[in-house]
């Protein structure tokens, strides 16, 4: 489906106009191809199978105008939608979500947690500056004050992180296995390794299974 802003049928011309309010987007000329796909298609408002004829994206400062498809390429770019279709329909039935981790999707994502694929991609601590705010995943060593613990690395059990809250947490007991996002990564200049601070903003989850 489609909206299509402006539609000028003339007498020997179809044109499509398409108004943008932001910056100028390669995808706007995609959709403008969509919409020339659609009037094709329309057996309604094109029951005389008239082609498009050329496709503006129109913005604030000017105006980029293409040359429609030709029948090729829309029998081309309807077949490649029928494809994208298929995909999301496949998509939308599967049992298990297919994870698609990247930086900026997964800082928003709220089931982070969940995603074993979002936490094998995870940024180790040391590669990270002091300050920056980051999710972990390991294994609760001994404690090491009233309020502090050592996690250890899940793959060698050495210790990785020194790890502080304000009270104690009973989810850290020895040898449990944890996430805990919105850590935030802290410096100590008493101490050699790497510190860092459970805050309100904190979330720690106990891993019950060896899957996770």
């Amino acid at each position: 489906m489609g909206r299509v802003d402006l539609l000028t049928v003339t007498q020997d011309r179809v044109d499509i106009t398409d108004y943008k309010t932001g910056a100028e987007d390669p995808s706007h000329l995609d959709q403008l191809r969509l919409y020339a796909l659609l009037w094709d298609l329309d057996r309604i408002a094109n029951h005389e199978r008239r082609p498009a004829t050329e496709l503006t994206a129109a913005y604030s400062s000017r105006e980029i105008t293409i040359p429609a498809p030709g029948d090729s390429q829309l029998r081309d770019l309807e077949e490649n939608v029928r494809q994208r279709i298929a995909a999301a329909e496949t998509e939308l039935v599967a049992s298990v979500p297919r994870a698609l981790p990247s930086k900026q999707k997964c800082a928003l994502c709220q089931v982070r947690h969940l995603c074993n694929a979002y936490w094998e991609q995870a940024p180790e601590a040391h590669t990270l500056s002091r300050g920056t705010w980051f999710d972990y995943q390991g294994v609760v060593g001994p404690q090491n004050g009233a309020h502090s613990w050592w996690l250890l690395s899940e793959r060698t059990g050495q210790k990785t992180i020194l790890l502080r809250a304000a009270a104690t947490m009973r989810a850290l007991l020895p040898s449990r296995r944890i996430r805990v996002l919105n850590l935030r990564l802290d410096d100590d200049p008493e101490v050699e390794a790497i510190v860092a601070t459970l805050t309100a903003a904190s979330e720690v989850f106990v891993l019950t299974d060896s899957k996770g």
